[in-house]
């Protein structure tokens, strides 16, 4: 919840809706304040300070086996593997997305994670110049603000459902009109036709034609 409260304020603001956002950030707090005051409806609430404490154990044995192979990792979803319970729950990820391509892939695999992450966010960022572009970039940026606050304390950027959706964010870049003229094939009739409507200084073979 509070990643999405996050996210959406920083939406808010990059589209200068100030007011709005002040109205939000006012619901922000009375719903904090239903929350504190009707537990039953919010039951994860009792049990932050259970749910850290349990966190903070599974960093601690997550850096622990990063130290034994800081380079290369332990390989793919290395947690599901090592079959910890705490609290007669099985933990099957390090619940950080920070921690987990470490953890997996070591310095080396994550580094080129980075790589592969910088080539599609730089175009997505330059998305906001463009004001066709502006709303997709707008939606980019609040999913991705999302993933990484939520992030921090969870891992659900490697499950099925939140990756797809999170690779569909980073692909938006590639989402948009192309303005630059194509090269096309054209048929004889196709030809024979636009030489007819008067274009007699067409090539032989092909016609330039916007996307």
């Amino acid at each position: 919840v509070f990643a999405l409260l996050a996210a959406v304020t920083i939406m808010l603001l990059f589209y200068r809706r100030y007011k709005l956002t002040a109205a939000f950030f006012v619901f922000c707090i009375l719903f904090a304040m239903l929350m504190h005051a009707l537990p039953e409806v919010f039951p994860r609430m009792s049990q932050i300070g259970t749910d850290m404490d349990t966190r903070v154990e599974i960093w601690s044995r997550a850096l622990k086996d990063i130290l034994k192979h800081p380079l290369f990792g332990e390989g793919a979803l290395a947690f599901t593997r090592f079959h910890l319970v705490i609290n007669k729950m099985s933990i099957v990820h390090t619940h950080s997305i920070y921690l987990e391509p470490i953890l997996s892939f070591g310095i080396v695999g994550t580094a080129l994670i980075i790589i592969y992450l910088k080539r599609n966010l730089s175009p997505i960022w330059k998305m906001r110049k463009n004001r066709s572009d502006r709303d997709r970039f707008v939606l980019a940026l609040g999913l991705l603000v999302s993933v990484a606050l939520h992030g921090m304390v969870d891992a659900t950027a490697f499950s099925v459902q939140t990756g797809i959706l999170l690779l569909l964010a980073l692909s938006m870049a590639g989402i948009q009109e192309n303005p630059q003229p194509s090269l096309v094939n054209l048929s004889a009739y196709q030809l024979a036709c636009l030489r007819q409507t008067g274009l007699r200084q067409i090539q032989p073979v092909i016609y330039k034609k916007s996307a």
